[in-house]
């Protein structure tokens, strides 16, 4: 007589190998790959400064601190005395208080800092997934396309806060860690929306599957809202902080013609990657039937198709959304997880290593700004004076404004929520090829241009009528109007 006896499954799980592991799995297998990862985020994170947006944030930090806290445009003669709300003045008074402690190499840290706990967070929110395989391509995926935009921009902060939100959500936490987290968030960057967005995401998922609501998922809503009130309460500028977002909305004459607000291109490396993670994401779902997964999944997806600054945060959400699918992929496991004094010297080890590049290496990179044709200027008087308008391009005002802070009396920057529409309109025509060049440039009393050499209006500017070329070098072009300045 045969007698058949069922084995049951070892503990732990699908995926579980029940051999002994080789030499090279046992190498593998050990518990250092978050920190390794938070360490590349730490010391990538740490590079030089030169984003144009964060050289207006940093100028905007130097005004607060000097006690003079903007509430109207001071720094282009387009938009000057028009209402601002400088949405991240929170991260602005960062960069400056740090400046003033250890100059821009404590900004640099800082930066460093905030990426490398992007990176934490996001091998803790793998956690789910369980196996080194699952979790590895979640946060890799992931940090590759965010390292496209975890730059010194006040984003890297909301990058964090959108971490914390998911942890405090998916791990089940007290709800009222929402409020400090979205309260700081409100003051540091506007895109505290959609870290509300993935917390209705996260608690329909979890109402579906329990086929009810409960008391916890009213407390995290009710944590998130007191902690946006919270934040505009401590905000200088009140609720306009938390309405801020629908006013950028409002604007949309002005985001069409910025690349972060269009759809993102599919010849980008960042896009490719996030298409690859999608892909992946979708095909571990469907292989573990996890259908309740693949309703954010196209959400997330469409968010991220409507806006190119929307990927990043799509591709942070699709971590925690889509690990429990991954569980079970592969059979190699992550480590225990090294001895507090092991962690401690390692930290110390990283430290060290971060401080030494902040060190070694320069802290500003100015090599994308016309810095020479802009030392020749200052020198004639001819910047940063209400008697000259100088026109140049977007991402140059910001370096102005940086370099001369209040004074700098630019033509516009990169602030789409507060420039004219028509200067928007204007700068695109003067970096079109079939444009009335010299009748933009009368609109605005124009005394002196700089433009990128290898731009056809570069070119024009010897032949439009009334205007000379007076500098030129490998990078820019310089043409004043003759007779509007002394030497002109």
């Amino acid at each position: 007589m045969t007698v058949l006896t069922v084995v049951p499954p070892p503990a732990g799980g699908r995926g579980r190998r029940t051999d002994t592991p080789s030499a090279t799995q046992r190498w593998i297998e050990h518990g250092w790959w978050g920190f390794m990862l938070v360490g590349a985020g730490v010391f990538t994170g740490a590079g030089a400064l030169g984003d144009n947006s964060f050289l207006t944030h940093w100028a905007t930090g130097r005004l607060i601190r000097a006690g003079e806290l903007p509430r109207v445009d001071p720094y282009t003669f387009t938009a000057g005395g028009e209402p601002w709300t400088v949405q991240s003045w929170g991260a602005s008074w960062l960069y400056a208080a740090l400046e003033s402690i250890g100059g821009p190499g404590a900004i640099r840290v800082a930066v460093g800092a905030a990426t490398g706990a992007v990176v934490g967070l996001l091998w803790r929110l793998s956690r789910p997934a369980g196996g080194l395989v699952g979790r590895m391509l979640l946060v890799g995926m992931a940090s590759v396309v965010g390292f496209s935009w975890w730059s010194e921009r006040p984003q890297v902060f909301a990058f964090v806060c959108m971490g914390l939100a998911a942890l405090v959500v998916s791990e089940r936490h007290s709800p009222w860690w929402l409020v400090p987290v979205f309260a700081v968030w409100a003051n540091l960057h506007g895109s505290f929306p959609l870290g509300l967005v993935f917390v209705a995401v996260w608690l329909s998922i979890q109402a579906v599957e329990r086929r009810r609501v409960v008391r916890s998922d009213v407390e995290i809503v009710a944590a998130s809202s007191l902690g946006l009130m919270l934040g505009a309460v401590l905000s200088p500028y009140g609720f306009d902080i938390v309405t801020f977002p629908i006013r950028m909305l409002s604007r949309a004459e002005n985001l069409r013609y910025i690349v972060e607000w269009r759809p993102p291109e599919l010849g980008e490396w960042f896009t490719t990657m996030f298409i690859a993670q999608v892909i992946a994401v979708v095909w571990v779902t469907v292989k573990s039937k996890r259908w309740i997964t693949l309703a954010p999944l196209v959400f997330f997806v469409l968010l991220a198709a409507s806006a190119a600054r929307n990927v990043p945060v799509a591709s942070i959400a699709l971590v925690p959304l889509s690990a429990p699918a991954f569980a079970g992929i592969g059979e190699l496991q992550v480590g225990r997880a090294p001895s507090r004094r092991s962690m401690t010297i390692a930290a110390a080890v990283l430290a060290l290593l971060t401080l030494i590049r902040v060190g070694v290496t320069p802290d500003v990179d100015l090599s994308a700004y016309p810095v020479r044709a802009i030392d020749r200027l200052e020198d004639r008087g001819w910047v940063a004076t209400p008697e000259v308008r100088l026109i140049t391009h977007d991402y140059v005002g910001n370096y102005l404004e940086w370099r001369f802070g209040a004074r700098a009396n630019a033509w516009i920057d990169d602030r789409a929520e507060l420039l004219p529409p028509a200067a928007i309109e204007d700068y695109v025509r003067l970096l079109s090829s079939d444009e009335p060049y010299g009748q933009i440039l009368d609109r605005y009393d124009a005394n002196v241009v700089v433009w990128d050499r290898d731009e056809l209006l570069a070119d024009e500017l010897a032949q439009l009528k009334g205007w000379r070329v007076i500098e030129s070098d490998r990078m820019s072009v310089t043409a004043c109007r003759v007779g509007a300045l002394p030497g002109c």
